[in-house]
């Protein structure tokens, strides 16, 4: 697998809440979905040459569980998931939302 960019992870993160709302449409039970706390280890590069270029890729584990050497550092951020169309922008993942059409 390829190196990992933020924008990769948060795409990802995207997506699979996307489908966690559409799996979750007929079910009974709800949740809603809170502040989303990401913890990433990642790497940052310098790129030389016509024009000064920083990026950030998140480091991956390999399956025994050890990175490859290299300099890491941790960040962390918060996501706050809303949903375009709904009063409050609350989103929700099983059952119908307020406001929102079957």
């Amino acid at each position: 697998m390829g190196k990992l960019s933020l924008q990769d992870v948060v795409r990802r993160l995207r997506l699979d809440l996307s489908q966690s709302v559409a799996e979750g449409r007929d079910e009974t039970v709800r949740f809603e979905v809170g502040p989303i706390e990401v913890e990433l280890l990642v790497e940052f590069e310098r790129e030389a040459g016509g024009g000064s270029k920083i990026n950030a890729w998140v480091l991956e584990l390999s399956a025994e569980g050890k990175l490859k050497e290299t300099q890491g550092h941790r960040i962390k951020f918060t996501l706050q998931p809303l949903s375009e169309g709904v009063e409050g922008g609350r989103l929700l993942i099983g059952g119908r939302q307020h406001g929102r059409p079957d």
